[in-house]
């Protein structure tokens, strides 16, 4: 009787109780030098409900980030380390700037780095503070006033009393920005600033000395420059346009005059753009054959999912492969013949934890996978 009770009270509360948890990706996808490794940062939120006075239902939510490998051919989970659980329905701020050196950098109370492969802790902000004898005070508290460049090499950052410092990647030095002799130079820019809000892409850009345009009709196309292009949504088809270009630049200015403008296919686009590398902020481009990679969707509105299409410098299809997620784009990272696409399945739903999908997509014949994020 009394084990009979006993289960009866388990079922009751059991079916009391449910829990569901979502998982989402937090700041940029790293792949290790050798492009077989890709690692992101994951937080798994769960979330409880239970009923208390008298039917009322409250649910309460706990986050734990979490640092996943995956092989980058298959999609094959390869491990996992645990990094932070913070207190029941509290928020803390951790982010995944970039992999840098064979190190992963990130945001995980305070700055961190972790081995690109092993995933294990290699430095943090009181190692850096120690190893150029400084206080760890200059480190700003929270992640507000962090700018991190990973890219180039360097991370900045605001000390609470204001001071300036860069953080360099190489020999985790520590400077005073003040001191500086120069700003770095290093980072390779395309042939104009790409001033667009949407960071995934463009449809405006340039590839061997001709311009490449996604537009409604050419006398549209004529209007448009890789300085001032935008890819807000549109709910019509486009075409592309080329035309050779010149620059003029008087003073500080420069403008850009196209000579016939020509469309290239009688392919449309329904709301395309040319994908950028989110980390180095450009266009990806691509040789043998010269040519872009291309997002745009299926059908217009809510039900939209992403199409990823390869095309030349003529604008032929090399190969169309369909995504299964939505062009709601955080980051697209190019690196050894394969993209990262972070971006949510759905078009309208995401968690608020970050975007729940990941693409890892071969560049050279199109094949696309997903890995499973909550392995």
């Amino acid at each position: 009787m009394i084990i009979a009770f006993a289960t009866t009270v388990a079922l009751m509360l059991n079916s009391c109780i449910q829990k569901h948890t979502n998982y989402g990706i937090t700041g940029t996808p790293v792949i290790n030098a050798q492009g077989n490794k890709v690692t992101i940062l994951v937080a798994a939120n769960e979330g409880t409900t239970h009923s208390e006075n008298g039917g009322f239902r409250k649910t309460t939510y706990r986050t734990t980030y979490w640092l996943k490998q995956y092989e980058t051919v298959s999609g094959k989970f390869i491990q996992k380390k645990k990094l932070l659980t913070p207190p029941e329905n509290e928020q803390q701020s951790v982010s995944c700037y970039g992999g840098y050196d064979n190190k992963i950098w990130m945001y995980v109370n305070g700055i961190t780095a972790y081995d690109i492969n092993s995933l294990e802790e290699i430095t943090n902000e009181k190692k850096i503070a120690i190893a150029n004898g400084v206080k760890k005070t200059i480190f700003p508290y929270g992640d507000r006033l962090i700018y991190p460049s990973i890219e180039n090499g360097y991370i900045d950052l605001i000390a609470d009393n204001g001071d300036q410092y860069r953080l360099l990647l190489d020999d985790l030095s520590i400077t005073k920005k003040e001191l500086l002799k120069k700003e770095d130079t290093r980072k390779k820019t395309n042939n104009f600033s790409l001033l667009n809000g949407d960071v995934y892409g463009t449809r405006c850009d340039t590839l061997l000395n001709k311009v490449y345009i996604f537009a409604k009709d050419s006398s549209t196309a004529a209007g448009i420059t890789p300085a001032n292009t935008s890819i807000s949504e549109v709910a019509f088809r486009m075409k592309l346009y080329s035309s050779n270009f010149s620059l003029q630049k008087l003073g500080s200015h420069t403008s850009v005059s196209y000579d016939a403008i020509q469309r290239l296919t009688e392919t449309t686009f329904l709301n395309p753009c040319f994908i950028k590398d989110t980390d180095k902020d450009q266009v990806m481009h691509f040789s043998n054959p010269d040519g872009f990679m291309i997002i745009h969707q299926d059908v217009p509105g809510e039900n939209s999912k992403a199409l990823i299409t390869k095309i030349d410098t003529n604008g032929k299809i090399i190969w169309e492969a369909k995504t299964g997620i939505s062009n709601k784009i955080s980051a697209c990272i190019f690196q050894n013949n394969y993209c990262l696409i972070v971006a949510n399945k759905d078009y309208m739903l995401s968690p608020h934890i970050g975007k729940d999908a990941l693409c890892i997509v071969n560049t050279s014949n199109g094949n696309i996978i997903q890995p499973l994020l909550s392995e």
